[in-house]
């Protein structure tokens, strides 16, 4: 028979010796970076890729980089593939950087939109490519106004009135809110905060108080005007404007001398090649002269919007909030 015999530990103090730190930690040596062209893709920064499909979404296709006269084909940047063998081979995580010379972003040009300049002028509402590359020359965009009614239950001015939203439609900080009233005038107000105030007149929704900031002024005509021709300016997609003659058509409403019914477009000539003509989704600024009399018209897909001179707008918006305290009152 064997017995096994244990070793029993006295109690006491032992000392063992640790292994100092080192002074410099050596950096690690399995990071793969990989740096070359790519065809689209942020540049100049390391961006972690841990698979060839989040590659292809980040930096696009391989780059074409020349023809190769003598073999009869493209000679293609070596980065996509050389990231893909990474992978290939049991890679799981590696930085790519892409490099490139002098470049810029492209601008699509979104139709249907333009941008307000300090000046007053209208200018075409562009929107930048995600990255530099000749990847988004052919990218094109649009765009659809989305509008949601609200109810105004209280109107001292464009910029203090309280309106009663429905469920998530409530106007927040930065939105732009349009105001129709009877007599044709829109002012379109950019809304600077939003405050709750309490139930609103309609049972069940409560009111907020909208405090405005920028107030642009427009009145859709009805009547034609008196002066049937003039020049117009229209706003290309990339920034330039150019200056035609412009005329009522005259088998539109204007044209036979009849009011045109609210909302619906007015058709106005312009003087230009087919070549040079507007895209649908344009902007035209139409002027007609008579004296020192001036109206000024953008023109949107057909649709015409006057904008008053400042003088005749401040009467005008003294009109309107007469009429909706009436309103209100009764």
């Amino acid at each position: 028979m064997t017995v096994a015999r244990t070793t029993r530990r006295l109690p006491g103090f032992r000392f063992e010796a640790q292994t100092p730190p080192l002074d410099e930690v050596l950096p690690r040596m399995d990071v793969a970076v990989f740096v070359g062209f790519a065809a689209s893709g942020p540049l100049h920064l390391p961006v972690a890729v841990e698979d060839a499909a989040q590659f292809a979404a980040l930096f696009g296709a391989d780059a074409p980089l020349a023809w190769d006269a003598r073999r009869g084909e493209t000679v293609y940047a070596h980065l996509g593939p050389a990231v893909r063998a990474f992978f290939r081979n049991g890679g799981r995580r590696c930085w790519v950087v892409r490099v490139a010379g002098r470049t810029r972003p492209n601008f699509v040009y979104v139709p249907g939109l333009a941008r307000l300049k300090p000046n007053g002028r209208l200018a075409p509402a562009l929107a930048p490519a995600r990255s530099e590359g000749s990847w988004s020359d052919s990218l094109q965009a649009a765009a659809a106004l989305l509008s949601r009614p609200l109810v105004v239950s209280r109107y001292n001015s464009p910029i203090d009135f309280e309106v009663e939203p429905n469920g998530p439609d409530a106007p927040t900080a930065g939105d732009i809110l349009r105001l129709t009233f009877d007599e044709g005038y829109v002012p379109f107000v950019t809304v600077k905060s939003v405050t709750p105030v309490g139930a609103g007149e309609t049972q069940g929704r409560a009111a907020v108080r909208v405090e405005g900031g920028d107030v642009r002024w427009f009145r859709v005509p009805a009547e034609p005007p008196i002066v049937r021709t003039g020049r117009a300016q229209v706003v290309t997609f990339d920034g330039r404007g150019r200056t035609t003659n412009a005329n009522v058509a005259p088998d539109s409403a204007w044209g036979r001398g009849q009011p045109a019914p609210f909302g619906k477009p007015v058709a106005v000539n312009l003087s230009l090649s087919p070549s040079d003509a507007p895209a649908p989704g344009s902007f035209v600024r139409a002027t007609a002269r008579r004296g020192q009399h001036r109206d000024c018209a953008g023109v949107g897909r057909g649709r015409v919007a006057a904008q008053e001179q400042a003088d005749r707008l401040t009467q005008a918006a003294d009109r309107v909030r007469e009429a909706a305290l009436r309103a209100s009152r009764a």
